[in-house]
Order: structure tokens, then C-alpha cells, then sequence
């Protein structure tokens, strides 16, 4: 077999070849809520476009996470990269849950690529008439 590898992991808590879903997550200390406080455009949340901060976290995959402390949940998030992770949120006191595939942030010029990408995708969308 190989070595193991002698590297640290990186200080995002996501070995090589793992990933999470990009969102920032605070606990509120009276209310125990855990609550979308950050949505980078370049993490996974933020390319699907699904998850905005102010939504409430209430579930990964069969996990129920309410009470649970952040740096418990994070390690619920982080995975391989590519594979799914399911979230249940709570918006407007409406529940709802995204599948989200765990993939490594995007920056610099390969995040702008995306983004116009996305745009051309919902621009030519029928829900979405460009105007004429």
C-alpha cells in the first residue's frame, strides 16, 4: 500500500480530494438556531443558487443537526468532492430540502466563467424572458 501521506491536512478541515458545500454557519447562543450566515458565490450553495443566508439548517442527510454545535456539523458537510449531501433548511418557516453535490470553491477567473455561465443558463430559461 502507499505511505501514509506526512502532510498536514489544510485548515479548512477538508483532506485532499474532499470537499464541502460552501456556506458559513453561526449557532445563536439563546435560540440554539443554526443559521446561514455566509453563501460565497464560488462554493457549491453558491453556484446551485438554492441557499441564501438567513436560512435556518435543520437537517444533513438523515442527521437531525438542531442543537448541534458548528465545528459537529461541519464534518457532516465535508465529504469527497462529487459526491451528494442532502440539506434540510428552513425558510419563512417553510421547510424544504437541496441536494447538493460537495465540490471545492471556485475564485478568480474560473468563478467568473461560472457565474456567466449561470446567467446565460437562467437568461435563456422560459420562467426568465430575456428582454426583448
Amino acid at each position: 500500500g502507499n505511505p501514509p501521506d506526512p502532510r498536514p491536512p489544510p485548515p479548512t478541515g477538508a483532506a485532499p480530494g474532499e470537499a464541502g458545500v460552501g456556506i458559513g454557519l453561526e449557532r445563536n447562543g439563546e435560540t440554539n438556531v443554526i443559521k446561514v450566515v455566509k453563501v460565497p458565490p464560488g462554493g457549491a450553495c453558491g453556484l446551485a443558487g438554492w441557499v441564501s443566508v438567513g436560512d435556518i439548517l435543520i437537517g444533513v442527510d438523515d442527521k437531525d443537526i438542531r442543537g448541534m454545535a458548528c465545528r459537529d456539523i461541519a464534518p457532516l458537510l465535508i465529504g469527497k468532492a462529487g459526491t451528494r449531501v442532502q440539506m434540510k433548511l428552513e425558510r419563512n418557516n417553510s421547510p424544504f430540502t437541496v441536494s447538493i453535490v460537495r465540490a471545492a470553491a471556485l475564485d478568480g477567473d474560473v468563478l467568473t466563467k461560472a457565474l456567466s455561465y449561470r446567467k446565460s443558463l437562467s437568461s435563456s430559461s422560459a420562467s426568465a424572458p430575456a428582454p426583448a
